[in-house]
């Protein structure tokens, strides 16, 4: 069944159905990025706030899937959102669990869409504080109700947001270190 999703992008209606159309919302420089050195990793993981880029990202469209399999598996986390459990990479001491000095250790396709669609600003890397934003036309609602709509296609809402208690985005981190988060 294929999933309609709406943006809103520079005046123009884009249906999300299918796979692979979240890649037009990346937004990558690898040069601003590179320069920067991973500010917004350092500070916080990025969400996969489109479920078909999740499921894409850890191939899951072959085969059955269990969501704490995926999580055990791949270091990812659930955040509630508005009462809806996201996925994310989990928490590290240097910030994401996925960040080091070289970069990200995900390849592209398993980087969350989070992270993909970030603008990267010249101010970030002037400034050294994160300037880099969402684009506009990605809306925080639409994504949780797509997820929303995921979990209760699959009967699994209520077993979801039980797991999101086990596998909160902080669970490698010390009491100290949570504090500072």
């Amino acid at each position: 069944m294929g999933h309609r999703f709406i943006f809103i992008k520079k005046g123009v209606e884009v249906i999300w159905k299918g796979r692979g159309e979240w890649w037009d919302l990346v937004r990558e420089d690898p040069v601003l990025c590179a320069q920067c050195g991973g500010l917004c990793c350092q500070s916080h993981p990025g969400m996969y706030l489109d479920p078909i880029q999740f499921q894409e990202a850890w191939d899951l469209f072959s085969r059955p899937w269990e969501m704490e399999e995926v999580l055990l598996a791949n270091s990812l986390a659930l955040k509630i959102c508005m009462g809806v459990p996201i996925p994310m990479p989990s928490y590290a001491p240097q910030g994401c669990v996925f960040w080091s000095p070289e970069g990200c250790s995900l390849p592209k396709p398993k980087r969350p869409l989070g992270c993909l669609a970030l603008e990267p600003k010249i101010e970030t890397i002037i400034e050294g504080e994160i300037r880099c934003s969402l684009p506009p036309e990605l809306n925080y609602l639409q994504c949780f109700s797509r997820w929303k709509e995921l979990y209760k296609e699959r009967g699994i809402m209520e077993d979801v947001v039980a797991l999101a208690s086990l596998f909160h985005p902080y669970r490698f981190l010390g009491d100290q270190q949570r504090e500072r988060v």
